[in-house]
């Protein structure tokens, strides 16, 4: 049913949300680790950040012009390809700096599209009388996700190597595009468009 694809797919992005978060911070306590620099950790901030801060400024545009579903689809699809090649390459010994910096920036882009628009998309997938309900769980969740995060990061880092932590955002976001590809709801988005323009913005922004 509808409503239990709704219920599914809140439960999925909470784990994606947490897996996307674990692995952030895995980042950022492995550059510390290895390089004790706080100029690296300052570039992987600004990789983190700067990109995702730039597409959000269109991400609400484009929510409204084409299918939201297929905009948080796209977004997870950036941020896991990007993480799976990044987790692949440091297990075969590439440790680059500059790998790390690259898929930050990629994943940043990832988060600029889907994180704006999983907001907007909720009242398309939730009855109106739960909406209120599923924001306050859905605000509480992300709350205990920043707080957990980083302790579960820095466990995880002590447990197994780098590469292998980065599996946790591939496979939540695996899990969150085949929820989203099954979910069925009213459409209520504005006629679709050639996504042409948001590629543009894309590589422009990276």
């Amino acid at each position: 049913s509808t409503q239990g694809y709704s219920s599914a797919a809140s439960d999925v992005y909470k784990r994606q949300l947490f897996g996307s978060a674990i692995v952030s911070y895995s980042i950022v306590w492995y550059i510390t680790l290895k390089t004790s620099s706080t100029m690296a950790l300052a570039i992987s901030i600004v990789c983190t950040y700067m990109p995702q801060i730039v597409i959000s400024m269109f991400s609400g545009t484009w929510g409204d012009k084409f299918n939201k579903k297929n905009l948080i689809i796209i977004g997870d699809t950036i941020t896991g390809i990007s993480t799976l090649i990044l987790a692949i390459l440091f297990i075969n010994g590439f440790d680059s700096l500059y790998l790390l910096y690259g898929a930050c920036a990629l994943r940043s882009v990832g988060s600029g599209i889907q994180t704006p628009l999983e907001h907007a998309f909720l009242p398309l997938i939730c009855p109106e009388e739960k909406l209120t309900k599923i924001n306050g769980i859905y605000a509480t969740a992300s709350s205990a996700i920043n707080i957990l995060s980083p302790a579960m990061a820095g466990v995880l880092l002590n447990v197994m190597d780098f590469g292998h932590t980065l599996f946790i955002d591939c496979i939540t976001a695996l899990l969150a595009i085949i929820v989203l590809l099954k979910l069925k709801y009213k459409q209520r988005d504005a006629p679709e468009e050639s996504l042409a323009p948001i590629f543009v913005t894309l590589v422009a922004a990276v």
